[in-house]
């Protein structure tokens, strides 16, 4: 017969599992510890060092990183532990540059939450980070911007299409990720999504104390894919997407002198998870919501990309029996992710001539409207 396990905390009994830690037990139990370097993903870090609790005889310990052990006593909210929290949370503020307006996190932000639990006095420590890089990952050089504008210029004839074309690539040559060190407080999360999850090995974490830094590997022969991994998994909003909403809105207000029509597309993932921003539950489908929502932004249309990739697994079942038929070396791979094409390019090539031409859903649910015409 297997004996219970059973450890204190703050002065009652709650039983754990072997292997759990004290973090565990308590975010199991509803027993608040703020914590900033722990994702459910990953294993732990222990290096933001909030997630501070009072184990007796040991003295404080990180609840992330400790095992959860028979007879240990635990007390989550001692005056050491909150002056420890507090004077960590207060040395993580002076390497995150606060520019909660433009931030991601704005409306969802764990560090500002703890901030104003422990009535943190935010320049208590100087700003160590003010001039730390921004980093557009996928961003054209100049000199490939200049070529691809050259092409546009080429391939059309009037002058304002060929303006209105050039501009869309000049706010697109920005790239597609955006890392800004400056906010960065060098949990390491992202380095180990990317490293040990992605197989990727963009992002290093390196140096110690004070002069640690996140940062992308100096290894030319590794790149940065755009999975998105890191800006789901950063819990300060130093990497996301590079924001193109100002020229959307821009687009929407001056659609008619433009002569354009504007359609939005909703993505299949976006219609079943964004209820969740809106305690909606689980899987619920918003497609009719989010069509209704881009037309009362402006948008003339909306489209839902699942009728791309109808078009897509049509083409693709129609190209499979074409490599059949003349032999060609199989399996055929899907190329609908541009994040899946990037990985097997850069680092399993051999997979390159496996992958199928047919464009991706997102591609050709920008071409079929153009068919069926304005209406």
């Amino acid at each position: 017969m297997l004996l219970d396990n059973f450890i204190t905390i703050n002065q009652k009994k709650y039983s754990f599992t072997a292997g759990e830690t004290i973090l565990a037990v308590c975010l199991r139990n509803e027993i608040f510890i703020p914590a900033l370097c722990k994702h459910p993903d990953l294993e732990a870090q222990g290096k933001c060092r909030v997630c501070l609790v009072e184990v007796a005889g040991r003295g404080l310990a990180t609840a992330c990183s400790t095992p959860a052990e028979n007879d240990l006593n635990i007390k989550t909210n001692t005056v050491e532990v909150k002056r420890a929290r507090r004077t960590n949370l207060e040395m993580i503020y002076a390497e995150h540059i606060e520019k909660c307006d433009a931030c991601i996190q704005e409306h969802n932000c764990a560090l500002k939450k703890f901030a104003e639990s422990y009535g943190l006095k935010l320049t208590r420590f100087q700003d160590r980070k003010g001039k730390s890089p921004l980093w557009h990952f996928g961003a054209l050089s100049p000199q490939r911007l200049v070529q691809e504008q050259k092409e546009v210029a080429r391939h059309f004839k009037d002058q304002k299409e060929i303006k209105f074309r050039q501009a869309q690539l000049e706010l697109h040559g920005q790239g597609f990720v955006e890392f800004d060190s400056a906010k960065c407080i060098d949990c390491g999360i992202c380095t180990e999504v990317c490293s040990n999850r992605q197989t990727v090995d963009f992002c290093e974490t390196a140096g110690k104390g004070f002069t640690t830094q996140t940062k992308p590997v100096d290894d030319e022969t590794k790149d940065c894919v755009y999975c998105g991994q890191c800006i789901v998994h950063c819990p300060v909003g130093a990497i996301q997407g590079v924001p193109h909403w100002s020229a959307v809105e821009e687009l929407l207000k001056n659609k008619k002198k433009l002569g354009k029509i504007m359609i939005g597309q909703i993505a299949p993932s976006i219609r079943t998870s964004i209820g969740e921003e809106f305690n909606l539950p689980y899987g619920e489908v918003m497609t009719g919501q989010l069509a209704g929502s881009l037309k009362k932004l402006g948008f003339d249309a909306a489209f839902d990309v699942t009728v791309g990739a109808d078009f897509t697994t049509y083409e693709e079942a129609r190209e499979l029996v074409e490599w059949l038929e003349k032999g060609k070396d199989r399996p055929m791979i899907t190329s609908c992710c541009p994040g899946w094409v990037r990985f097997a390019e850069f680092y399993l090539p051999d997979f390159v001539s496996h992958l199928t031409t047919t464009r991706s859903p997102e591609i050709i649910s920008g071409i079929w409207p153009r068919l069926i015409g304005p209406s």
